[in-house]
């Protein structure tokens, strides 16, 4: 699990970890959820990065990613899946 935090207070931001791990067939899903005053600044894109090379480590080779619902849709994206 990944906690971002604000630089400057030090307050949790959003979060970020494996959800359901699926040794056998080398997949996990990913949820993470970050506030939305602190969206699209890529604080999730660092950490998906993050979280992509750690799973490596673990013979992680899929990830599907979840946002944890806290608001609407971000992007077309998300209404689509």
């Amino acid at each position: 699990m990944l906690v971002a935090a604000d630089p400057t207070s030090d307050i949790a931001i959003g979060s970020m970890g494996l959800i359901d791990i699926h040794r056998y067939h080398c997949r996990a899903e990913l949820g993470y959820w970050i506030l939305p005053e602190h969206r699209r600044r890529g604080h999730v894109l660092r950490a998906l990065n993050l979280m992509v090379v750690w799973s490596a480590t673990w013979g992680i080779r899929r990830l599907q990613l979840t946002r944890l619902r806290l608001g609407p849709p971000r992007s077309v994206v998300e209404l689509v899946a």
